[in-house]
């Protein structure tokens, strides 16, 4: 049985900590029996610590609520739903060029209704002494306007003569499309991780930037 306060001092403490609780809004005002007599009480000290406890959880909750919404806070407010999008979907053949306008690649695009984006690449062969083979690129895309679009997607570096060390490549996407023509223009920013390292998250230097323009395969 738990113990019982039977002090007025004890008593008066209880109630002027039970007005405060209820005082925050975090918990709804509880009808809680109390018999004001110096020696007997109906409030016992397990009540007062599992009060306490609710309000702890309550005001941790909010605080987790809170720091969630400011991680995803800037991704959440440039997003729109995919059926903002849809004429996007299918797939797109595209030139890109580098820094300085010349020739790089030619590339597929493919953008589906779920929100993944395949990207494959000319280049994924590699280029000997220069840069090794890759994979076609694998990740996702959201829609940022009613004529724009953005996506990430990885893919993997194999081994090759440009040396030993596998790794991940990371594509940052940035489109617009246009309606009535089907065309497609952006720009693509390249990045590359340890294989062992997280490209969602870790930082690195940018290893390049790309235009590109294309067309929307009927």
């Amino acid at each position: 049985m738990a113990q019982l306060y039977q002090t007025t001092t004890e008593i008066t403490e209880l109630m002027m900590h039970y007005r405060k609780l209820h005082t925050t809004a975090v918990h709804p005002p509880t009808k809680i029996p109390i018999l004001v007599y110096p020696c007997v009480s109906l409030v016992t000290r397990r009540e007062i610590m599992q009060q306490r406890r609710r309000s702890r959880i309550g005001a941790l909750s909010i605080v987790v609520f809170g720091l969630t919404l400011g991680f995803l806070g800037p991704q959440m407010t440039n997003a729109r739903p995919l059926t903002d999008c849809d004429h996007f979907t299918g797939t797109y053949l595209t030139t890109l060029t580098d820094a300085d306008g010349n020739f790089a690649s030619r590339s597929i695009l493919t953008l589906s209704v779920d929100g993944t984006l395949l990207s494959s690449n000319s280049s994924q062969g590699g280029l000997k002494g220069v840069f090794n083979p890759f994979t076609t690129a694998q990740g996702t895309w959201q829609c940022t306007g009613s004529q724009a679009f953005a996506a990430t997607v990885l893919d993997f570096t194999l081994e090759g003569s440009a040396g030993p060390d596998l790794g991940i490549g990371r594509l940052d996407y940035k489109a617009m499309v246009d309606r009535e023509t089907q065309a497609v223009e952006g720009t693509v920013e390249l990045r590359f991780f340890p294989l062992k390292g997280n490209p969602l998250s870790d930082k690195t230097t940018l290893s390049g930037t790309f235009s590109f323009v294309g067309q929307r395969i009927p």
